[in-house]
């Protein structure tokens, strides 16, 4: 069975607190629907993810915020469709190594 696709995504959350206007309530939660649109220039991210407004204010001329990027990891490591090796987020650091 081949690997799902797997698009790597990273928010802002200072700038979706900005967004809670557009925060929608439902039965089970509170949700923000946000939108990932494909650059053209793919040197650092594949995507960038904003907060997706309603039709009747993007008329109006509203943008949805910028609140992240997406990097879609089988366009960059030959279509595997996981991240590289070796590259994580999860770095440990002891206190002992701390300069101060």
């Amino acid at each position: 069975m081949a690997k799902p696709k797997t698009i790597d995504l990273t928010l802002n959350v200072d700038l979706l607190r900005e967004a809670q206007e557009f925060f929608i309530k439902g039965k089970k939660g509170t949700y923000l629907d946000l939108r990932a649109i494909e650059l053209e220039n793919k040197q650092y991210n594949d995507f960038m993810i904003v907060v997706k407004v309603p039709k009747d204010k993007y008329e109006q001329g509203v943008k949805g915020a910028i609140v992240g990027y997406g990097k879609d990891w089988s366009l960059h490591n030959g279509g595997g469709g996981s991240a590289p090796q070796g590259q994580t987020n999860n770095t440990k650091v002891e206190s002992e190594d701390l300069p101060f």
